[in-house]
């Protein structure tokens, strides 16, 4: 059994519980569909963190800081990825291959993107692996979220095979990994967080952006990009 093959047959033993239950098909397709149970969870800690007092607010904080600039890496790394290597039809869009499709889902969903990699999938390893740095029972839980609620109900909905998946979680733990340190001691060593105590009525509102694009997957941000090109 090749790859291809693997990664076909572990697609059809989670898809191929499609229409077994409409109540669950719904239940998923919520998930996966409402950035309320995706990315604000994410952003809902992240401010708490940021707020909550500790011995190690300052490097926490730094941290932080540092999660929102290797999510906004991470997010243009996928697309590039995406852009770059070899187009893969989504499991919805390949009629070869058999996929059961939930009602609530259309067909045309995402068509023309690359499957490969999952930019959802390199988004919210970024995110879990960047909390188990600063916490790790956070990081673990967001771990479990980011394979549960966000990769598994993407394959089950044939948004993604398991292979798009895997690749998008392991670009997103390598970029979360390489770079949040680094940029982390770039805000110590220029001391940025300086920028908060002079400036805040300038650095809430960026960072309240940040985290409003980071919790619903840049998209407003690059739909303007998008626009914006065609326009040019």
């Amino acid at each position: 059994m090749n790859i291809v093959t693997f990664d076909h047959f572990v697609f059809h033993l989670v898809n191929g519980n499609v229409g077994n239950s409409k109540l669950f098909d719904a239940a998923v397709f919520f998930l996966a569909d409402k950035d309320v149970l995706k990315g604000i969870p994410v952003m809902m800690v992240w401010w708490g963190l940021w707020f909550y007092k500790s011995p190690k607010t300052k490097q926490n904080r730094e941290n932080l800081l540092a999660m929102l600039a290797v999510s906004v890496i991470a997010i243009f790394a996928g697309r590039l990825l995406a852009l770059n290597l070899p187009f893969r039809l989504r499991p919805i869009h390949d009629a070869s291959i058999g996929t059961k499709l939930v009602e609530f889902l259309s067909p045309q969903f995402a068509d023309g993107m690359s499957s490969f990699p999952s930019d959802h999938a390199v988004l919210f390893f970024v995110f879990a692996t960047c909390l188990f740095q600063i916490n790790k029972v956070i990081g673990l839980i967001f771990y479990l979220h980011a394979v549960v609620i966000i990769s598994l109900t993407r394959i089950y909905l044939g948004l993604h095979f398991p292979g798009d998946v895997l690749v998008g979680a392991l670009v997103g733990c390598i970029v979360a990994m390489a770079l949040l340190r680094p940029i982390a001691k770039f805000i110590e060593k220029y001391n940025l967080l300086t920028f908060e105590d002079r400036f805040g009525y300038i650095f809430y509102p960026i960072i309240f952006f940040l985290t409003l694009q980071s919790a619903t997957m840049f998209d407003s941000a690059r739909a303007f990009l998008r626009e914006l090109a065609r326009l040019i």
